[in-house]
């Protein structure tokens, strides 16, 4: 049987904000390197992913509770940003890169449920 949404099995819904709320995700290219990276996590760490929408300045995502949601924020902030990272200075875009500089820890707040799930919002400072 699949993954079942339970008080002992929660699902998850994260949102990640870009420092300052950057629009870095609204470049094509950019928005395609974010869903290879999430996927790239996924696959790499064997979580679930139910669902995932990437917007100009922030991404939501859906997930199962394999890992805490911290767990889950930092294995797909990590790729994410190393891919994005890795993009930006191959193209020699040095000024992109210095804007994108992680400065800080992870915020969490509260958000809403998913199936009567707690959820948890995160943004990257």
């Amino acid at each position: 049987m699949g993954f079942q949404v339970s008080k002992d099995a929660p699902a998850y819904y994260l949102t990640a904000v870009a420092k300052d709320r950057l629009p870095i995700f609204r470049a094509e290219t950019i928005a395609r390197i974010v869903c290879n990276a999430i996927l790239e996590s996924k696959t790499k760490h064997a979580f679930l992913i139910f669902a995932y929408v990437i917007m100009l300045d922030h991404l939501h995502l859906v997930t199962d509770s394999k890992f805490k949601p911290s767990e889950i924020q930092r294995l797909i902030n990590g790729i994410v940003g190393k891919r994005i990272l890795d993009h930006l200075k191959a193209n020699n875009l040095t000024e992109s890169v210095a804007k994108l500089r992680i400065q800080g820890a992870l915020r969490w707040f509260p958000a809403f449920g998913v199936a009567g799930a707690p959820c948890y919002e995160t943004f990257m400072e």
